[in-house]
């Protein structure tokens, strides 16, 4: 292989990693990858085979960055046409880079890319991709660099280094090795001390463009089967000083509202612009203005913070059970925020002073929560009111009436008259607002669930798709199920309004916490009950739905991966400056006696002294075993040379080893008879054509270990010394 094609592969496999980070970080598009990713592809399989540098080229570029520079003012996100043009520059970089020059710009513009995914991509595939790109930048940058020397030094020297280019492919890849774990090394002390600003100043994140189900701003019925089986994790929960193996079982039933939908217009739901609830705050928490109830003695406690929980309701027993954590919440392409069942305050948890400034929350209408924020993940906690109205409470508000502030919450719109005439069968004879709701929900019991879109393969040409639900198919998930209830209630004139959210957390005890993923996913129904407020009422098939959606993401190596994944999220993206701060805290000396400053800072200097003692002797050891298990005999001869220099008896370049054997011998020199056995050795391996066998590898090292002997307990004496002044005396004569 050329040295030439060697590093045309390896600038492939620069670009692929590349462009893997930043579309992986959500960035981007596929087209732009897949083009890049073929360009790849050709140059590693046929790099001999390539166009040359073109003025074509230059009218594509032209034309590409024309057309970036509209889609990124019209149409699509600035950035998304920025990293586009980058990777179409450069794939045409490495498909024309038949120079040094060009190859150069390629690794350029790669590292540009790498960049971007470097404040977009906050996913656990991040780390071994960009570790596997620094080694190969590295070894791309020394082959060029190679190339560049060799073309300076002549063409001569440019062919045998490209001839001889599979001789220095390990010795290349091991250099990169070290340089990579050098640079690794220096991006931990960067990390770990240098003042970060925290996670989210220029975060993208991949879904910022899409809104989820339970998150987006509109509900068109149809639309939820394409998430039936995506087990990526939205959001975590944690409990902190609460025993958490205690609502395994319950978090599986746990409700976490999203958005709440009041408006139907032809299969949509969506949002009507209403004056937000009143809300108050209290100990940083902002909370709806009466469902909310802090301890007084808390209060009392200068030091102390007051211990939150849901105030009292009466004629609701179960009012105050409530439920206080942590949510780590993934950027959803909203600013809606979400919490275990009713949540009644919340406070965000900015993880830098940069965060706390560019981050605001917000009551809006229907009791949602949203947090005016950058891109990125938001942390903050949560107080929610965990119990429900029994049945007797549920029947003793009766029916009560309709406030005007909830008339449109009651005004039922124009479907069809037959899903008028039914809600009136369903509520002929019930007295109580209770025995309505249980009316229609024994209606919707016996339809059957599924995620595929039955309903609108039957639904005729301008027909409703509920009306279409309700008579048709009888048959549809849970957006179709809430959807027929609540305009079922809003017939019978009850106030009734559609939640979208995620039901059900799974505990994961590798990484100690409960998470909710996207295929939780679900819609249902909250009904005003007068003096006990909005109830949530959930007419999908519960056991229907568990089998339709199975046990996604519940098997050992997800959950793995989920904690893994936490892990990184938490302990790499959620670093910030406060944390940095609790770490210098701990290594810095404390204050106290100057003579206690001076031996913690002592041991400091001392721990960290012996490790680059440590590590400095350890790589020499590396190096030593690696040469000798390549090449024993040159070792010995490497040996041989230090200890010669070491005892005043130092090899000239130009002799060879028997050539100072005798040399020695003939001064008288103690030393000769084993130097002249390990020349024996040397030149009969090297020149007599001996084989490198066990047996010439022993005695080849048993005669370097005389020399090394024999150096260290026979200093060679000064002839100076041993002359007389005057030569007519006799004696040895200096030479």
């Amino acid at each position: 292989m050329r040295l030439a094609h060697l590093s045309d592969r390896l600038g492939a496999v620069v670009l692929v990693l590349a462009v893997a980070l930043v579309r992986l970080g959500g960035v981007g598009s596929w087209t732009a990858a897949v083009v890049a990713f073929a360009c790849a592809a050709w140059v590693a399989r046929h790099p001999e085979r390539r166009p040359p540098e073109h003025r074509t080229w230059t009218w594509v570029l032209a034309f590409g960055l024309a057309l970036s520079v509209a889609r990124g003012l019209w149409i699509d996100d600035l950035l998304d046409a920025g990293v586009d043009y980058l990777v179409l520059l450069a794939a045409q970089r490495l498909l024309a880079g038949t120079t040094v020059r060009l190859r150069l710009q390629l690794a350029a513009l790669s590292f540009l890319l790498v960049v971007a995914a470097a404040v977009v991509h906050t996913g656990l595939s991040y780390p071994p991709l960009a570790a596997a790109y620094v080694v190969a930048a590295v070894a791309d940058l020394m082959l060029l660099q190679i190339r560049r020397e060799a073309e300076t030094l002549g063409r001569r020297i440019a062919f045998e280094v490209d001839r001889d280019a599979p001789k220095i492919v390990r010795p290349v890849a091991r250099a990169a090795a070290l340089a990579a774990l050098a640079a690794f090394a220096g991006a931990l002390f960067v990390f770990l001390f240098f003042p970060r600003f925290g996670p989210g100043v220029f975060l993208h994140g991949p879904m910022a463009k899409t809104a989820r189900s339970g998150f987006s701003d509109a509900v068109v019925l149809g639309d939820f089967g394409r998430i039936r089986s995506d087990p990526t994790p939205v959001l975590r929960i944690y409990l902190d000083g609460q025993d958490e193996r205690a609502y395994v079982d319950r978090a599986r039933g746990w409700y976490l509202r999203g958005t709440v939908f009041d408006t139907y217009r032809d299969g949509r739901w969506a949002r009507r612009a209403t004056d937000p609830p009143a809300h108050t705050r209290i100990s940083g928490f902002m909370a709806f203005g009466t469902e909310l109830a802090p301890e007084v003695e808390a209060l009392a406690s200068p030091r102390g913070w007051p211990r939150l929980s849901p105030a009292k309701i009466p004629g609701f027993a179960a009012s105050t059970e409530g439920l206080r954590g942590r949510i780590l919440l993934d950027d959803l392409g909203v600013d809606t925020l979400v919490a275990v069942d009713r949540p009644v305050a919340l406070r965000i948890r900015p993880r830098s002073p940069w965060e706390e400034m560019r981050i605001h929350l917000a009551v809006g209408p229907g009791e949602t929560w949203h947090a005016v924020r950058p891109p990125g993940s938001v942390l903050y906690e949560f107080v929610a009111r965990t119990g429900l109205p029994t049945r007797e409470e549920l029947s003793a508000v009766g029916s009560p009436a309709v406030p005007p502030a909830l008339a449109d919450y009651a005004r039922p719109p124009e479907i069809s008259p037959r899903l008028a005439a039914l809600a009136s069968r369903l509520a002929a004879g019930k007295s109580t607002r209770l025995e309505k709701v249980e009316a229609a929900m024994d209606h919707l019991a016996g339809f059957s669930y599924t995620l595929e879109d039955v309903t609108s393969s039957v639904r005729a040409p301008g027909q409703d798709p509920v009306d279409a639900f309700v008579f048709e198919s009888q048959a549809g998930h849970c957006e179709y199920f809430a959807s027929a209830l609540a305009l079922l209630l809003r017939q019978m004139g009850i106030p009734t309004r559609v939640v979208n959210g995620f039901q059900g957390a799974t505990w994961n005890e590798l990484g100690g916490f409960f998470v909710v993923r996207q295929a939780d996913a679900h819609s249902w129904v909250e009904v005003h009950f007068g003096p006990l407020g909005w109830v949530r009422f959930d007419p999908t098939p519960a056991d229907a739905r568990a089998a339709a959606v199975g046990d996604v993401g519940t098997s050992w190596w997800r959950r793995l991966y989920d904690a893994m994944e936490n892990a990184y999220l938490t302990g790499v993206i959620g670093f910030d400056l406060a944390r940095q701060m609790e770490i210098l805290r701990k290594v810095a000396p404390r204050a106290g006696s100057p003579r206690r400053l001076a031996r913690r800072t002592l041991e400091v200097l001392a721990a960290v002294v012996g490790g680059l003692f440590v590590l400095a002797w350890g790589f020499r050891r590396i190096r030593t075993w690696r040469r000798r298990a390549e090449d024993p005999l040159a070792t010995g001869v490497a040996r041989v040379d230090r200890a010669l220099a070491r005892s005043g008896r130092t090899r000239p370049l130009h002799r060879s080893l028997g050539a100072h054997a005798a040399s020695l011998a003939a001064d008288g020199d103690p030393v000769a008879p084993a130097l002249s056995r390990f020349a024996a050795v040397h030149a009969a391996v090297r020149y007599g054509g001996r084989p490198l066998d066990g047996a010439a590898r022993t005695e080849a090292a048993k005669a370097a270990r005389e020399v090394v002997a024999a150096c260290r307990t026979m200093h060679r004496p000064s002839r100076r010394a041993e002359a007389p002044a005057d030569p007519l005396a006799g004696g040895p004569r200096t030479q």
